[in-house]
């Protein structure tokens, strides 16, 4: 059994010019998640932090949680993760976590990395990021259908700029 997660490497430049993360205020800025072959999924400019949007038969509605700079030996961070919260409705809806490694590149900041999972019907899905140690522990609900009753919970370690997966694990939703 594998974690009901995606990971991607998009190498996606978002909008605007930055000279460091210091000089980006993400929860006023453009934030793109991406889907499958790279391919823009949803594109949002967040206010404080948030986006929403209704049409005739769908919505969209996104969240910025958290940005944090993993720890580093350069004074101005290299790299910033930020957790989102993806809400989509259609004919049905999904629930999902989105989790991204940005880097500034050239005064552009890059999506270098995307992580992907299923947070339908459980608080507990989350993901948390412990910028000491650089460990990133991501708990998601196993399978992308409704009603499932077992969590992923898939832990990684950010070297070379990327999380890397070193555990994984299933227990039970309740």
């Amino acid at each position: 059994m594998s974690p009901t997660i995606e990971v991607s490497y998009p190498n996606y430049l978002l909008p605007g010019s930055f000279a460091s993360f210091r000089n980006m205020n993400l929860e006023e800025s453009d934030a793109v998640i991406l889907g499958e072959k790279g391919r823009i999924a949803l594109k949002a400019h967040l206010h404080k932090g948030r986006y929403e949007v209704q049409r005739k038969d769908s919505s969209d509605w996104l969240r910025l949680n958290w940005v944090k700079f993993p720890k580093s030996e350069s004074a101005e961070p290299e790299n910033g993760v930020a957790y989102f919260d993806w809400v989509s409705t259609g004919a049905s809806a999904s629930d999902f976590g989105v989790v991204q490694v940005l880097q500034v590149n050239d005064g552009r900041i890059e999506i270098v990395q995307q992580i992907f999972f299923n947070t339908r019907g459980s608080r507990k899905a989350v993901a948390v990021l412990d910028p000491e140690t650089n460990a990133l522990t991501i708990t998601g609900v196993h399978g992308w259908e409704c009603c499932k009753d077992q969590l992923d919970v898939v832990r990684f370690r950010f070297e070379g700029g990327r999380f890397k997966r070193i555990s994984y694990r299933t227990i039970p939703l309740s």
